[in-house]
């Protein structure tokens, strides 16, 4: 409304013979023409806000419409008439003669507007102070009119024109002290420089105005921030205008929100990793990311943001982008915080692993608007982890998977399917241990391992089962004529290793029923069997052994014979001696008797040699046995020279285990003395094979007990390994043919040539 006042008009009512001159006398003023004085009050209606001035004849200008309009806007209307004399006052403000003269018209017409313009300025201030008095009082800012009387005011007091409540509120302080101190006496010292800088050049003609943020100090040393915007008004006298608004809690929630960015910005640049949000979209587009994405990624933010150079799916290792958006969208469908592990490759190829933890941000209409969340870094726990894992599923020697892992596959794998194991037992591998030591048997080891690795396949787990052992688990198989010959493989491959070495090995084979739980405990079990049978079969013909209840029963019996040869001394009668006479075939008199032990045995009956000396050597309960043996041996002895046999002599069977017994011969000297026996009538047996096992060291030992008086006979002549040669070289005094070479003597003429042979070569 107060920029009206700015406007003016000049109308002309009619005079349609005048308007030529008008037009061209009063060009570049705001004239307008109305053919009536209906159209004319169409207009303006009855109210006026600018200066006017009206032309018209007199006929047209006096009619009531016209004078009731300039009743109600007497200040504001100026009326010309053009006639052919002058008027009276009451009738019209001015009068024009014809003929129009153009420039009397420009005259008359500008002084009437001058005249209006002041009036109407009047006017305008009036309602300005109006306005101001209201505003300046109820405004909600700080409002200060202040005045110097000459621009160089160094020395001047500033002259608070005007202060209105508002003002005194914000700054604490009433109008008497206002306008006694000066405005840089309560600014807080941090802000006065800055001000005074912007001041002088207010004060100096080259800024018209200033704004800033500043501090007043209030009576009670309490501080107020402000937003001040100092403005020059009027220059004479010199005045401003200063507005203040009070932005303490502003602020307040600015230095709250620096200090909780600088706290994330600490926090973030400390964070291991990244934090984001993102859309959701398959290429995980992003919004904004952390300054942690360079370290992590190799790649800038805004490398990211809106996929401008790289997306982050991209990024994300390719066998986990799939499975990365299935979990996020089962969390967005539950509306649930998602935590996932994946790897990815950064801008120089490596691989990293994340976890990233985040949730979706809905609209209220439930859309996903985007993802926010964290990634951190977690390559070095993961490593740790796989570390862990691999120390606790695969064996450290040989890298396989140990039995742990193993376990865990059994229990995992479906029961309704063929599933196998290929036990092999390399137990006799700690023989090269005493031959070469201990590393050279972990490089052999490992060697057979490597080449057992190439088994490996989805169906085809190598193992290493226990010690010396590994097993072949396989599954899906069609039958078990294809798992017998991968039995029959893996002893191929351990054969080129074990044959060169002089060792034996062990292969078992277990199939795993369907549809039914494991046992471990009795499986393992029942592995351990089937490895360990095939061993000691091996010793004389190798064999692959397959699970069976025959194989149970016969464990069930050895057990029962262990159990029984370790009661010997406990119970009497369990350890027996048969004497069986060796007859000198040209004389025909007894001049030996050889000690055969015999096992008689609570509930399996008597039990052979055969069958009970190998479990007492392989349980080491052969060294008290033996000893039990030669005593009960020597007793008998004794009771024959007593009886008038004194050239009576007594064969012994005794074992390497105990030959090699560092105190073997002081054990058996001692006991001959304590039975009064000399050496000379007793004849130590020794198998072939025992002695061919540890050739140099018991020529030694037979040599020695040569030196003391015993005899010694080579027993199981022609079932060894060793040369021709080799047996020449041995202290022996008898050799005892094998039995499978007499025994059908008789019957086959080829059997007797080969008897006479080994005779004559014995």
């Amino acid at each position: 409304m107060l920029t009206s006042f700015l406007t003016y008009k000049i109308a002309v009512i009619g005079a349609a013979n005048h308007h030529e001159v008008i037009q061209r006398s009063l060009e570049g003023l705001n004239v307008s023409f109305y053919p009536t004085m209906d159209q004319f009050l169409r207009e303006f209606g009855s109210g006026l806000e600018f200066p006017l001035i009206v032309i018209g004849e007199k006929g047209l200008l006096f009619r009531k419409p016209f004078k009731q309009f300039k009743e109600d806007n007497p200040d504001l209307v100026r009326s010309l008439v053009i006639n052919n004399r002058p008027l009276k006052l009451e009738e019209a403000d001015d009068y024009l003669l014809k003929p129009l003269n153009g420039a009397h018209l420009r005259r008359r017409v500008e002084t009437h507007l001058s005249a209006l313009k002041k009036v109407s300025e009047q006017i305008k201030a009036h309602v300005l102070g109006e306005v101001f008095d209201t505003a300046f009082a109820s405004a909600p800012i700080g409002i200060t009119v202040s005045s110097f009387l000459e621009l160089d005011f160094d020395d001047e007091t500033e002259r608070f024109d005007y202060i209105n409540p508002k003002y005194l509120e914000i700054v604490g302080r009433d109008s008497r002290e206002v306008s006694t101190l000066d405005w840089p006496q309560f600014t807080h010292p941090d802000d006065l420089q800055e001000e005074l800088v912007h001041f002088k050049r207010l004060q100096s003609g080259e800024i018209e105005s200033y704004s800033m943020e500043k501090r007043f100090i209030k009576p009670d040393g309490s501080i107020v921030w402000v937003n001040l915007i100092t403005s020059v008004f009027d220059l004479n006298p010199y005045r401003y205008v200063c507005i203040i608004q009070d932005i303490t809690k502003t602020k307040e929630y600015e230095f709250a929100l620096a200090e909780s960015e600088r706290s994330k910005t600490s926090l973030l640049s400390h964070l291991p990793g990244v934090a984001y949000r993102c859309k959701y979209d398959p290429e995980w587009t992003m919004e904004y990311i952390s300054e942690g994405c360079k370290e992590l990624t190799g790649y800038a933010p805004a490398d990211l943001i809106n996929n401008s150079r790289i997306s982050f799916n991209s990024i994300v290792a390719p066998e986990y982008r799939e499975k990365l958006w299935l979990e996020w969208s089962e969390v967005v469908k539950t509306k649930e915080e998602i935590e996932v592990e994946y790897e990815i490759i950064d801008a120089q190829g490596e691989r990293k692993w994340v976890l990233e933890r985040g949730q979706a941000v809905y609209s209220p209409t439930g859309e996903v608007v985007s993802i926010e969340g964290i990634i951190l870094d977690i390559s070095k726990r993961k490593e740790s982890e796989l570390n862990l894992l691999y120390c606790y599923q695969n064996d450290l020697l040989t890298g396989l998977f140990n039995r742990q892992y193993f376990e865990q596959l059994l229990k995992k794998d479906p029961s309704n399917q063929k599933r196998g194991v290929v036990a092999i037992n390399l137990s006799s591998i700690h023989e090269l241990s005493t031959r070469y030591g201990f590393y050279y048997t972990q490089k052999v080891f490992q060697r057979i391992a490597n080449a057992l690795k190439e088994f490996s396949n989805d169906n085809l787990v190598v193992i290493r089962l226990h010690e010396n052992w590994f097993a072949l688990y396989v599954k899906g198989y069609s039958d078990f004529e294809e798992l017998h010959e991968l039995a029959q493989k893996a002893s191929s491959l351990v054969e080129q290793f074990f044959l060169i070495e002089r060792l034996v090995w062990g292969i078992g084979i277990l199939e795993i029923e369907e549809n039914s739980e494991v046992d471990l405990a009795q499986l393992f079990t029942n592995i351990i069997l089937t490895g360990d049978k095939s061993l000691t079969s091996n010793n004389t013909q190798f064999e692959i052994v397959c699970f069976n209840q025959k194989l149970v029963d016969d464990t069930v019996r050895e057990n029962t014979l262990i159990g029984d040869l370790g009661r010997y001394q406990e119970e009497e009668g369990l350890l027996t001696l048969n004497y069986q006479p060796i007859v000198h075939l040209e004389s025909g008199e007894i001049w030996a008797v050889e000690a055969l032990a015999r096992l008689n045995s609570p509930t399996l009956g008597p039990i052979t040699p055969a069958e009970f000396i190998p479990l007492a050597e392989k349980t080491k309960l052969i060294i008290p046995l033996g000893e039990e043996v030669v005593k009960m041996a020597c007793s008998f002895l004794k009771r024959i020279h007593d009886a008038g046999y004194p050239e009576m002599k007594m064969t012994i069977n005794i074992s390497l285990i105990q030959v090699m017994e560092k105190d073997f011969i002081q054990s058996l000297t001692g006991r001959m003395q304590r039975c009064s026996i000399e050496p000379t009538s007793i004849i130590l047996e020794i198998t072939e094979t025992a002695i061919a096992a540890n050739y140099s060291e018991m020529n030694e030992i037979l040599k020695e007990l040569k030196q003391l008086g015993f005899s010694l006979a080579l027993d199981d002549f022609g079932t060894g390994y060793s040369s021709l040669a080799r047996e020449r070289e041995l202290s022996v005094d008898y050799v005892k043919i094998d039995q499978i070479f007499i025994e059908r003597l008789l019957t086959f003429d080829k059997s007797e040539v080969i008897s006479g042979d080994i005779i004559s070569m014995a």
